[in-house]
């Protein structure tokens, strides 16, 4: 079953909390000198993830609660940050690099936005595997990437859905990819 709601609005509203801890420890900076004192080997990583929310901060012109809210990142749940392991933040950058990717793409603001709630609304859909979200964007005669290349933004999300395999992919069930306004 999806982990999209179709009939939600918001970006928190429409994706479960894929990285919440992450997203606390991102914006608690209160958090950071304890949580960097425990874990001095994934300093580097953590500043990698830091840096690629504020690249997407810059592109979207939204703050950086916004971007995580529509990440789908929990910032507001505390979370015992000692569980938060160096593969669940690598699969983080990961996710937000892949995002950063299509945003270069496009040129204008709202086509970033757009781009950035499709990315999350696919990863969310594709039940959080980063690798089928990719391949599904790489996928088909004309891929929704090229679809992004072209400014096609809304096109590119539609295609994609289509093109996601499985309950939550439109040719496996009635899902209709709800477009957010930006």
């Amino acid at each position: 079953m999806s982990n999209v709601d179709p009939q939600a609005t918001s970006g928190q509203s429409l994706l479960r909390p894929a990285f919440s801890q992450v997203g606390v420890l991102l914006t608690r900076h209160d958090l950071w000198g304890e949580w960097l004192a425990k874990h001095p080997d994934k300093a580097g990583l953590f500043k990698d993830v830091f840096s690629c929310v504020i690249r997407l901060e810059s592109h979207t012109g939204w703050s950086v609660d916004e971007v995580l809210d529509r990440l789908g990142c929990d910032t507001k749940t505390e979370q015992q940050l000692e569980d938060l392991d160096e593969e669940r933040l690598r699969s983080c950058f990961a996710y937000m690099r892949w995002i950063e990717d299509l945003l270069a793409k496009l040129d204008m603001d709202v086509d970033k936005r757009l781009a950035l709630n499709g990315a999350a609304r696919l990863f969310a859909a594709a039940e959080e595997d980063l690798a089928l979200a990719q391949s599904t964007m790489d996928a088909g005669t004309f891929s929704p990437t090229e679809y992004l290349r072209l400014g096609e933004t809304a096109q590119a999300w539609k295609a994609a859905f289509r093109l996601l395999p499985g309950a939550a992919g439109v040719g496996g069930s009635s899902y209709m990819f709800p477009f957010c306004p930006a």
